[in-house]
């Protein structure tokens, strides 16, 4: 089943036409060089900026839904952690929520290990705690698809991989997800499929055996595999 569907994503000078497809219950993960398009192309998908084309989760047009159903179609995590809101973590949470429940909220909050921090401003937070406290709040409606930029960033390696197995959980209840990120490594161990983006264009789609092969990472990344990790290709 495909849940999101983009047709002809595209921001002049960053982005070229881009079309994607994502399946219900399927992790994609996004991965390329510093400035390679990945967040411009979750944004367009998002309908966030000045981007052009199209984009539809369950045959709903993203660009028209109001913002209860946007809310319950699609998660959005952005790439910043920045947060001057004097608001409380679950405060924050509770604002994107669509039918507020302390209790579904409080179990959010546990969920990704924010309990302790919950009453806590969002301002005072370490930029991983923020991380943790913006994703909740993507997946508090448990939407049709999620679009998470850089999910893992700033987090310690325990909560990298604690997150990677949530993200993983929501395809599992039949979300399509979306995210990037800049670790290779976690891209193979963790993805179901591999979109590699290289001078904002998709240069390679498919398992991470073949959307990373020895050929893609030297000539998208300039790096290659040794037996000590990456060395410079």
């Amino acid at each position: 089943m495909i849940r999101l569907s983009a047709t002809g994503i595209a921001l002049p000078g960053r982005l070229g036409p881009t079309d994607i497809a994502l399946r219900a219950g399927e992790l994609t993960l996004l991965v390329g060089p510093n400035g390679a398009g990945k967040t411009t192309l979750l944004r367009g998908m998002a309908r966030i900026g000045a981007a052009r084309g199209a984009c539809r989760i369950d045959g709903f047009d993203v660009g028209t839904l109001g913002p209860a159903n946007r809310a319950r179609h699609l998660g959005y995590l952005p790439a910043s952690r920045d947060m001057d809101w004097p608001l409380t973590a679950r405060d924050l949470i509770a604002l994107g929520q669509i039918d507020p429940s302390k209790e579904a909220i409080a179990a959010m909050l546990e969920r990704v290990g924010a309990g302790a921090f919950g009453d806590r401003r969002v301002d005072r937070l370490s930029t991983g705690e923020r991380a943790r406290i913006l994703l909740a709040r993507a997946l508090i409606n448990a939407p049709s698809a999620l679009l998470l930029d850089e999910p893992v960033a700033n987090l310690d390696p325990l909560w990298q991989l604690r997150v990677l197995d949530i993200v993983k959980a929501e395809a599992r209840r039949g979300a399509a997800v979306l995210a990037t990120v800049h670790d290779l490594d976690l891209a193979r161990a963790h993805a179901a499929r591999i979109l590699v983006i290289a001078g904002g264009r998709i240069v390679a789609d498919g398992p991470p055996e073949t959307a990373l092969s020895d050929r893609i990472l030297a000539e998208t990344f300039g790096i290659a595999r040794s037996g000590d990790g990456w060395v410079i290709a």
